[in-house]
């Protein structure tokens, strides 16, 4: 289990003693860890900081990398894609960036990916799914131009928009056979979404 604190630490726990294995402090002092995720193999693991960058550490806790120049402000959200040869992460600057992890570069850039901040995100083999502080959740595929910008509606990433939420998403995940979306909002609301029709 990976957690992350308002304190600068990453915490690694020990399933079987709850105990720490492992605490971290990579990100720059003092803010936060505003974001945790594991790889879909469980050997990595990456932390998002209130220092715009996202951290990456391999399973006994060594950090192996460090992504930086992304996001002008704080991580909202990081996630892993399937091949684990991706990270993914959302920003408060409405961004998200799809990094190319072994290089530690910015693959591929989803500017104004909401109409404010990006609150979170999740992703599977074909769709990256975002929530903002607009009440929309947006389904990504990440194929196209190198730089997107969807406040200029152009084409090549956005794949569907789905929109009921009264106020901010504060979760989004996607089920496994990736044909639905559940979300959850500061409206009091969980919703599931139809991804294919």
């Amino acid at each position: 289990v990976i957690t992350g604190t308002r304190d600068n630490v990453v915490y690694q726990w020990d399933l079987k003693t709850a105990k720490v294995l492992h605490t971290h402090r990579e990100h720059i002092p003092p803010h936060q860890i505003t974001a945790v995720a594991c790889s879909h193999d469980n050997q990595q693991f990456a932390s998002g900081g209130r220092d715009s960058f996202v951290v990456i550490y391999n399973r006994a806790g060594k950090k192996i990398g460090m992504l930086k120049k992304g996001h002008r402000t704080y991580v909202t959200s990081v996630a892993f894609d399937k091949s684990n040869n991706h990270i993914f992460s959302a920003g408060a600057d409405g961004k998200i960036l799809i990094w190319r992890k072994k290089k530690h570069k910015i693959h591929r850039c989803i500017e104004s990916a909401h109409g404010g901040p990006v609150t979170c995100m999740a992703s599977s083999v074909k769709y990256i799914v975002s929530g903002g502080d607009d009440a929309i959740v947006n389904v990504w595929i990440p194929k196209g131009k190198k730089v997107v910008d969807y406040s200029t509606r152009q084409a090549g990433s956005l794949y569907k928009e789905f929109r009921g939420h009264q106020a901010e998403i504060t979760g989004v995940a996607i089920t496994k056979d990736q044909k639905y979306i559940i979300s959850s909002s500061l409206d009091r609301t969980v919703r599931i979404f139809l991804i294919i029709n």
